[in-house]
């Protein structure tokens, strides 16, 4: 693999996960705010815990944290799926902040060192694992890709698969990574000038290779017993799925036609309704940025501000998936302005390095990785309580230096919120923030809601996917 297209498509998905954040949500700030990377005031806490936080500039979500949790669970080589489910995403659910719900809730099952469709869970659980068609699986599978030999697709397809089902149930989850993965395997073996519509005409030509159903041997043993408790024929429904995805990859094509007369919001329009109906699945966000890229193949600045304008949508995965593909074509070069501004760029070039250079680790892998819920959770508390300047290690083997960030009292004086911040030894930041209910009336509340960052340190502060 091509170590410069493949950094080139880990820093491309930071940037445009920086890029697109601020957009998530739609309000009339995002409406007004210029696509760039630039310090934000983020809302947090809904309704009872309403709170204030400063964002830097670069700074990462949750859902691109836990694609470099993919990739360091991919160095424990073949044992990477148990790494990934039983201690890296684990791991993550202590430290996320951003409410990435399908994922969390997976998070806290395999916690417990039990899979989301467990017969023994809450039938309401399972039902919900089953019905999870959100994008958080395809926007997290780019070190599958990176990290893959050079081959066929197929080689790397059940991998993506079952990374998916990790923390969702639904074909339209998978087949959105699916899409998205054989984009990007494309794209990393492109090597002359991308064609304008290209890559869409070459997903569907190629849909027999990268949707094709599972074969039953590479799904966990119960998991297609379960899922005829929770959804019809699991072919049947992989089939429609199938279906649905090819009708939005045309519309993209379609609108690729149109040449100077298209406009990009008019075509992502499109691609998110289908028959008249507004939808939003990992289909979706697959197609979306497949089509951006596509359209934007010689100007990937554009392409990813143009994924993170997109407000109404899903921003932060639209621009992060688009940035990913035109970083698997171009590579690193038009990023190399932006890197002193995005969080934590040389750990993520370093760690794609070590996925497409081979260095695994096998022979470091533990000999069991069984998460402990109460083992974790003691760890979140201690690391709230740490003085600066102490070290710690986290549930996921790595040792940490604490930043204490400062704190602010909300809610009249009912809560106070705790900022922190991580830097792993080998180089991540990692952001803490605890929620502390009692009376803090005494305590002045100073900027209302906002806690003040320091700009010059080391650790950048904040206090359905």
């Amino acid at each position: 693999m091509n170590s410069n297209k493949a950094i080139g498509a880990m820093l491309g998905a930071g940037y445009g996960d920086a890029l697109g954040w601020p957009n998530l949500r739609h309000d009339d700030t995002a409406l007004n705010r210029p696509i760039e990377l630039a310090n934000w005031i983020r809302h947090s806490g809904g309704r009872f815990y309403y709170h204030d936080e400063t964002i830097n500039a670069g700074e990462h979500s949750d859902y691109f944290r836990l694609t470099l949790s993919v990739a360091r669970a991919l160095t424990q080589g073949s044992r990477w799926q148990e790494r990934f489910s039983l201690i890296e995403l684990p791991t993550w659910s202590l430290y996320e902040r951003s409410e990435v719900g399908t994922s969390k809730k997976a998070a806290e099952s395999w916690m417990d060192g039990v899979h989301p469709w467990h017969p023994e869970r809450k039938p309401r659980i399972a039902k919900g694992y089953f019905d999870s068609d959100g994008d958080g699986a395809a926007r997290r599978i780019i070190p599958h890709v990176a990290a893959a030999e050079d081959g066929k697709f197929k080689d790397i397809a059940a991998d993506i698969m079952l990374n998916a089902l990790v923390t969702h149930g639904h074909p339209r989850a998978m087949l959105g990574a699916l899409s998205f993965g054989y984009a990007l395997w494309r794209a990393f073996r492109q090597e002359t000038t991308l064609g304008y519509g290209q890559l869409v005409e070459e997903l569907i030509g190629a849909a027999d290779v990268w949707a094709e159903p599972p074969a039953p041997e590479i799904m966990p043993y119960d998991w297609l017993s379960q899922h005829k408790l929770y959804q019809p024929d699991f072919l049947e429904v992989w089939k429609s799925s199938q279906t649905e995805l090819i009708d939005r990859l045309e519309i993209a094509k379609n609108e690729l036609n149109l040449g100077s007369q298209c406009v990009d919001s008019e075509a992502l329009g499109r691609i998110r309704r289908l028959d008249g109906r507004l939808t939003g699945s990992g289909l979706v966000a697959a197609v979306s940025a497949i089509f951006l890229a596509s359209r934007h193949a010689h100007s990937p600045l554009d392409g990813v501000a143009t994924a993170a304008g997109s407000v109404g949508l899903d921003t932060v995965t639209l621009a992060s998936m688009t940035g990913a593909l035109l970083g698997a074509l171009h590579g690193t070069e038009w990023l190399e302005p932006l890197k002193p501004k995005l969080e934590d760029a040389e750990y993520v070039e370093s760690l794609t390095r070590a996925l497409t250079e081979n260095r695994l680790r096998e022979q470091d892998a533990p000999e069991t990785m069984e998460p402990a819920r109460l083992s974790m959770e003691r760890w979140r508390r201690e690391a709230s309580t740490l003085p600066d300047g102490a070290t710690t290690v986290l549930p996921d083997g790595r040792s940490a230096t604490i930043s204490i960030g400062g704190h602010l009292i909300g809610g009249r004086g009912a809560f106070m919120v705790d900022f922190r911040h991580l830097k792993t030894a080998d180089g991540q930041t990692i952001h803490l923030k605890t929620l502390i209910k009692g009376d803090f009336r005494s305590q002045t509340e100073g900027a209302a809601n906002s806690a003040p960052r320091d700009q010059e340190s080391d650790f950048s502060q904040s206090g359905r996917h």
